[in-house]
């Protein structure tokens, strides 16, 4: 049965072998406790160096670099093949991040995601701009356990023109139904469920555009694909001649496997012709088979996805690191790895290169003998440049100090930091390598600060980029935190709109603190204001607000700020902003919790 926690929606889902598995709405389902899977009996991809070297081509399995935390990070899902979103864990609340991948093992956080809905948002299918996602219901709290598909446009980091996909995918309020997989065609869907009819637990169900423009009554995959266990986080490669899921039944290296199902081109004749049904699923699916050690280990292994050919490159992740004693500093909870075919170097060239050269050459006669590299032709540095301001008066800052350092703990402690001067004018231009991840800053007198990351790429044929900074006179610290709690921060601060930024509460305040510390020889007080919410009583909220704010001021000083300089009080919920058309009650409140800081000159 479930085991359901009222406001935060979140479930227990038992694996049958090991210790339950704790998922948020929607990413979980319902357990079946007639669960019996059979022991995994084969052969693990051998990994080891001998066998590399004697192999032409062997897979690598690697936990992936900077994407990691010790907090749970649920799902990679695929924009396109650069740009991904990344659904977290964050103590009580699921909650998802753009992001972008610098190569196959590591990629990097950009910013929050913005979604006009509330409650916990499971993992996305993205078919170019167009997704499909599940999201739990958070309106009504006599309802728990649910979830339930919507469709959506994407554009940066904002996801609008949201809608739910209604019946028959659409089953009632009580019903599960998430982790979506949309065709790259769009005519076919499939998600998981615990509706009934199905085989026990929570089973993978597809349906099919019909010509109206519905979609079909779901159809459930059956039993090559489905079992008396839990099956969840199906994905549809590409070219749709593959069906990845993970299930915790058929046979087990322990709680849930990764597994994969051939799909044949019956099924895509009958989806053209709109002429599926239930009794010729058995033609539709191969028995499914286990992905083997060690991509599957005695821990759980989730939501199998690729940015193209899944056989030769295949993302999921696992809790494998949970089981481990001393697990890393960055891993915990589910991580994300990756599977990559390895083509030795000359079976590469053999196979991959030369065909490439000989029909270049062919169809535009060239020398290929004396073809330069296209990176060689790029230049690796480019030029950054333009003004910084006074926010919104837009008037230029004189003698504004720019900070650089690179991201990369390991390039900061090789590189000194580099700073700058603004001209007159407030403007500023410099040299930067491409293919490195800076953090800037610029800040001056009587003034805060502003700050963002930049990651040129090597690849990027520009040379010049211009980005203006602006200074706020008052600065508004969004530190997100749980409901009623005032010392505990989620880790990532919030933006102007109520969505997550790239930065964690920890970098802000250490940028804070720095701005503060490097003027205070000028600095009379540092003013701060707690704001709260709206929910609860004013005498409350007042305290909370002081509280929240007296974190704030315990941090700073923690971080060498005087005391003496900050000044803390609260307005609890008694200076509310204003709400904006169409904005959802969750955002609303995420933007009115903030701390306002004031900086007193003498």
């Amino acid at each position: 049965m479930k085991l359901l926690l009222l406001l935060l929606l979140s479930c227990f889902l038992y694996s049958c072998a090991l210790k339950p598995l704790v998922l948020l709405q929607p990413e979980c389902g319902q357990i079946e406790l007639k669960c019996e899977p059979k022991k995994w009996i084969g052969a693990p991809y051998d990994t080891s160096r001998e066998a590399q070297q004697l192999s032409k081509r062997y897979y690598d399995f690697q936990c992936l670099k900077n994407l990691n935390t010790k907090s749970d990070e649920w799902a990679i899902s695929f924009i396109n093949e650069k740009d991904i979103l990344v659904t977290n864990l964050d103590g009580d609340r699921q909650y998802v991040m753009a992001g972008r991948m610098d190569n196959d093992l590591s990629g990097r956080i950009i910013s929050g995601v913005g979604i006009p809905l509330d409650g916990n948002v499971g993992s996305f299918s993205a078919v170019g701009k167009d997704l499909v996602f599940a999201c739990s219901n958070d309106d009504d709290k006599s309802i728990t356990g649910n979830s339930n598909l919507y469709t959506g446009k994407i554009s940066a980091n904002i996801i609008f023109d949201v809608q739910k996909l209604p019946a028959p995918i659409y089953y009632n309020e009580y019903v599960w139904t998430s982790q979506p997989s949309l065709s790259e065609d769009k005519s076919i869907l499939f998600f998981s469920s615990d509706r009934p009819s199905g085989l026990g637990g929570t089973d993978i169900w597809f349906s099919i555009l019909l010509e109206d423009g519905r979609w079909s009554k779901p159809i459930n995959c059956g039993d090559s694909v489905n079992s008396k266990c839990d099956e969840l986080t199906p994905f549809l490669t590409k070219d749709g001649k593959q069906l990845y899921f993970a299930s915790s039944g058929f046979e087990s290296v322990g709680g849930y496997d990764i597994f994969v199902s051939e799909i044949s081109d019956s099924l895509w004749k009958d989806v053209s012709k709109k002429e599926v049904s239930q009794s010729r699923v058995e033609h539709y699916f191969s028995k499914c088979s286990n992905l083997r050690p060690p991509l599957n280990t005695p821990a759980d292994e989730l939501f199998p996805t690729c940015p193209g050919d899944c056989n030769d490159l295949l993302y999921y992740s696992s809790n494998q690191f949970s089981f481990v004693k001393n697990p890393p500093d960055d891993k915990g909870g589910f991580d994300l790895f990756v599977r990559r075919r390895i083509i030795r170097k000359k079976d590469a060239e053999v196979l991959e290169e030369m065909p490439a050269i000989a029909e270049r050459k062919d169809s535009l006669n060239v020398d290929v003998d004396n073809l330069l590299s296209v990176s060689a032709l790029i230049n690796p540095i480019f030029n950054l440049e333009g003004k910084v301001l006074v926010a919104k008066k837009l008037t230029p800052i004189p003698n504004a100090e720019i900070q650089i350092k690179p991201v990369d703990k390991e390039l900061l402690v090789k590189q000194s930091f580099e700073k700058y001067k603004t001209d007159l004018d407030g403007s500023y231009s410099f040299t930067l390598e491409k293919g490195i991840e800076y953090e800037l800053t610029a800040q001056a007198r009587n003034y805060f600060f502003d700050s963002y990351k930049l990651l040129v790429e090597i690849t990027d044929t520009l040379f010049t980029y211009i980005k203006n900074f602006y200074i706020p006179e008052i600065l508004t610290l969004r530190v997100n935190f749980p409901t009623d709690v005032y010392d505990a921060p989620y880790k990532y601060t919030l933006d102007s709109n109520g969505v997550e930024t790239d930065r964690s509460w920890e970098e802000e305040l250490d940028l804070i603190a720095q701005n503060i510390i490097e003027s205070k020889d000028e600095i009379l007080k540092i003013k701060l204001l707690g704001h709260t919410d709206d929910v609860g009583s004013v005498e409350y909220n007042q305290q909370l607000g002081k509280r929240r704010v007296d974190f704030v001021v315990e941090q700073l000083i923690k971080r060498g700020v005087p005391e003496e300089l900050l000044e803390a009080s609260s307005a609890g919920k008694l200076e509310p902003l204003q709400r904006r058309n169409k904005e959802g009650l969750s955002a609303f409140r995420k933007r009115l919790r903030r701390v306002e800081m004031q900086k007193i000159t003498k």
